[in-house]
């Protein structure tokens, strides 16, 4: 698609190009498609038969009524497709999560070309969509590196996985492709590393999605009440048992059941769990009635549980049975090009939720402390980096949890800027994530003429929406 360019008024063209190419593809999990941009909106013109197998939808459902736009998942991806052009056409490559015929998430790449008439004015776009999963070797990092990291991490458990190294990478395409299936998941990793983070992004981009995500930490809790916890309980049956009780499993029905520190369940309780994993049901603390409950089960552990299963404490059925597909998290000391990011990151996410003016004419962490943060070993992890960062721009001090012998909390050279009252039109800090949004609002409104309509259309927001943005940045 790459090689291949049409003329914005040739529609018929491009049409018969992908009707080529669509009676040998058809069948397979991607679609040409041609979508004009009209007054009301975008409109799909054509799709080949592969939207049927990649999406679930008839062509007839969405030639004339519907854009991909209206399917998309994503708040911002679209929204930064530039709506003016010099040149006839230009390429994109997006990677977004689309809407199935049975509401399900699904990712997918989307590549092809945006087309302009000789106004340069946007009309139309002609592409293919294709499964990612099904996408061996597919680098993903120039799709995740077009969105601004602030963007990222609001929303979606995914997008707060902040990082672009090569682990994290291998991490996240994992996610991506782990997810739409219905296997058990074990998540490896050292403490503080995101496994929790991880378990809630593969529940959100699954058959699960929409209902619930249940989170049980086995290390936190006795083996009496685990069971009671998980199974529920009747009226009358232990010392306190007042009235009958739903266990976790009953909530978690069509739902993802995430077990954290796993290799701390009792053998006793892996016997029963297994049993459900098995088809055979439970039965709740004395009940003999045995019940049914259809879930995702996602585990987690930052132990080795090889040794586990030597000493006799751990199945070694059960670890078969939840570890279908696995996940390492990398730890940080291994993530040595994700620091500046994350650090930033948390900063950001500092003056943000206090609802804080950043600091004027500097950046939001100073260049002796960002040096002393990314000389440090974090045997925390991202958890212990993000409590620092955020101690560092309460109290001015760095604080490793686990200092060196000797090492000192003090800090040469600037602190960090008293905490201010909330400005809401000072401009951000230049490199920030907000002068990126900043930066980019900009240039789309100059690009439009700053015709706000116009402008909200092209980012799917409404006026007032804009209207809100353009006072936050203080423009004129």
């Amino acid at each position: 698609m790459h090689n291949v360019y049409f003329s914005p008024d040739d529609a018929e063209g491009m049409m018969n190009f992908f009707r080529l190419f669509s009676s040998l593809l058809g069948q397979q999990p991607f679609a040409f498609y041609y979508s004009r941009k009209l007054p009301a909106g975008w409109i799909v013109e054509f799709v080949s038969d592969g939207i049927t197998p990649l999406l679930g939808y008839k062509k007839e459902e969405l030639i004339g009524k519907m854009s991909f736009a209206d399917l998309n998942m994503d708040e911002t991806l679209y929204g930064t497709i530039p709506i003016h052009s010099e040149t006839e056409t230009s390429q994109f490559s997006l990677l977004c999560t689309l809407r199935t015929a049975r509401n399900i998430p699904k990712r997918v790449i989307d590549k092809g070309l945006l087309l302009f008439d000789e106004h340069g004015e946007l009309i139309g776009a002609a592409g293919v969509l294709m499964d990612f999963t099904l996408q061996p070797g597919f680098d993903i990092l120039p799709y995740l590196t077009e969105q601004a990291p602030r963007e990222r991490a609001a929303g979606t458990s995914l997008a707060q996985l902040i990082g672009y190294s090569p682990a994290m990478k291998t991490v996240i395409e994992n996610i991506l492709k782990i997810a739409p299936t219905q296997a058990h998941v074990l998540i490896q990793g050292e403490s503080g590393t995101g496994k929790d983070l991880a378990a809630r992004a593969i529940h959100e981009m699954s058959v699960f999605h929409n209902n619930s995500f249940i989170a049980l930490n086995c290390g936190a809790i006795s083996e009496h009440l685990m069971e009671s916890e998980l199974f529920g309980h009747v009226k009358g049956a232990f010392s306190g048992a007042t009235e009958n009780r739903q266990g976790y499993l009953d909530v978690v029905n069509q739902g993802t059941l995430f077990l954290d520190e796993v290799g701390e369940m009792p053998v006793s309780m892996q016997i029963k769990l297994l049993r459900v994993l098995d088809g055979h049901g439970y039965t709740p603390v004395g009940s003999t009635k045995v019940k049914n409950s259809h879930f995702r089960l996602i585990c987690a552990t930052n132990r080795k549980l090889h040794p586990l299963i030597a000493a006799g404490i751990m199945r070694l059925d059960f670890y078969h049975r939840i570890k279908q597909l696995t996940i390492t998290m990398p730890p940080l000391r291994e993530r040595a090009g994700d620091m500046e990011i994350l650090i930033t990151a948390f900063a950001e996410r500092f003056y943000h939720d206090n609802r804080l003016t950043p600091p004027q004419g500097r950046p939001l962490i100073p260049e002796e402390a960002m040096r002393r943060f990314k000389a440090h070993n974090w045997p925390g992890n991202v958890r212990e980096l993000h409590h620092a960062v955020i101690k560092y721009l309460s109290m001015g001090e760095i604080d490793f949890s686990s200092r060196l012998p000797g090492e000192d909390n003090a800090l040469s050279g600037q602190p960090p800027a008293p905490l201010a009252i909330p400005d809401e039109l000072a401009r951000p800090a230049p490199g920030s994530f907000s002068e990126f949004e900043r930066a980019k609002l900009l240039a789309l409104l100059n690009g439009c003429g700053w015709n706000l309509e116009k402008a909200a259309a092209a980012l799917d927001k409404s006026k007032r929406t804009l209207q809100r943005k353009i006072a936050k940045y203080g423009f004129k």
